[in-house]
């Protein structure tokens, strides 16, 4: 059991990614009948499971980091049709322990295993579920690349890093996040570069012309 003291930024981060009535949500939300999502598409979430999740985020607050993911673990295998949700959330514990790999494989097992073949007329809690996928890998791609947090990935060029961060973050939006829409714009290379030359034609603009005195 860890003895680790969570900071206040995790524990704000905690509570949000925890607390499903804390989130809005997507605006992807239609009849289930003409729906192609995946396979977690439940409306809503059974009491107990809600009880698992609260107490996940008693034993993460307290620094019992093992613990809260052994029991994510052991409820991903007990209620199947919940393993989605439980992985989304166990990757945040393994942010929280240091444990930057697994929570990536658990946010990419997600993503695999729950995007549909169209992102179209999706459930709400679906859509929401890929939001909150993509936009928890996106930002652990940002905080890698600003020396936040140690990993080693397939790639360590930092314009990589923050090209996969960008795709998240577009993709994060696209299901609903308005804030994954503004990332995606502040992370695009190419946007950043269009705001680069932009600005230095601005700076010779705003120059006096010596020829002109």
């Amino acid at each position: 059991m860890s003895n680790n003291k969570l900071s206040k930024s995790d524990e704000r981060v905690l509570n949000l990614i925890f607390d499903a009535e804390a989130q809005e949500l997507p605006t992807t939300s239609t009849d289930g009948e003409n729906s192609t999502s995946a396979s977690y598409s439940v409306e809503v979430v059974p009491e107990y499971i809600r009880r698992m999740l609260r107490t996940v985020v008693v034993l993460a607050e307290a620094g019992s980091t093992q613990d809260a993911e052994a029991l994510l673990t052991g409820s991903a295998e007990k209620y199947s049709p919940y393993k989605a949700l439980c992985f989304s959330n166990r990757a945040q514990v393994r942010r929280l322990a240091g444990n930057i790999q697994g929570a990536l494989e658990d946010l990419s097992w997600v993503i695999q295993n729950e995007t549909p073949s169209e992102v179209q007329n999706i459930p709400a809690p679906l859509a929401r579920l890929l939001s909150d996928a993509h936009f928890h890998r996106a930002t652990i791609y940002l905080l890698i690349v600003r020396g936040k947090i140690p990993c080693r990935l397939e790639s360590e060029e930092p314009e990589v890093l923050e090209e996969w961060a960008s795709k998240d973050f577009a993709l994060a939006g696209r299901y609903g996040n308005h804030l994954a829409r503004a990332m995606a714009v502040r992370t695009n290379p190419y946007a950043k570069l269009c705001g680069a030359i932009v600005q230095t034609a601005l700076q010779r603009e705003m120059r006096p012309d010596i020829h002109c005195l």
